[in-house]
């Protein structure tokens, strides 16, 4: 008698092979079941974290583009220091004579330059600061054009309402700057 001719005639062992068989099926699928959730999950959760990796990142750069641009100050202040732009001088009477440093302004020219092209924080900065730095580039821009044939360092300057606007432009970006650098600006909240 062969295996298959025994196993007809026994109901019992036709039984017991049937549940085996189908234990193992079920085992199986409850297996496969197990195994693809449990793949679903894991690429769940890595791209959940490779997002709020990705988020960080922007986070992180946008700071380092804040801090940058804060640099940049140096150059707007009307408080005299070795690197600002706008100098002024009090008459006896007090009314005040302002002075364009050329040798500052080229340098801050430069400086925004490599800022926004070269670092590639430019990309970073939040919008209500890119249209401030290029109006008072546009200025300086401008007074360096008008004074390109004097060899002086120091120029006098004659349109007062510009140098008004630019001491604006300064007080705005030094405000939006401060603001922005809050931890909890919404401008910066990380994506969780």
């Amino acid at each position: 008698m062969d295996l298959f001719s025994e196993i007809a005639a026994s109901p019992e062992l036709v039984t017991k092979i049937t549940i085996s068989a189908i234990q193992a099926m079920v085992t199986i699928v409850a297996v496969l079941g197990t195994a693809y959730l449990a793949y679903k999950y894991g690429i769940k959760k890595m791209r959940k974290e490779a997002l709020h990796k990705l988020e960080s990142e922007k986070y992180n750069r946008i700071l380092d583009s804040l801090q940058e641009c804060w640099k940049l100050l140096v150059y707007t202040t009307q408080t005299e220091n070795e690197k600002c732009i706008i100098t002024f001088e009090k008459d006896k009477d007090k009314s005040k004579t302002y002075f364009l440093n050329t040798k500052n302004a080229e340098e801050f020219l430069h400086a925004l330059t490599a800022y926004f092209y070269s670092s590639g924080l430019g990309l970073f900065l939040p919008k209500v600061f890119k249209p401030l730095l290029f109006e008072y580039r546009s200025i300086i821009f401008g007074f360096l054009l008008a004074t390109k044939n004097s060899e002086e360092n120091k120029i006098e300057i004659m349109n007062l309402k510009m140098t008004k606007r630019l001491s604006e432009i300064h007080s705005q970006l030094h405000t939006n700057l401060r603001e922005a650098l809050e931890l909890n600006n919404p401008q910066l909240e990380l994506k969780k």
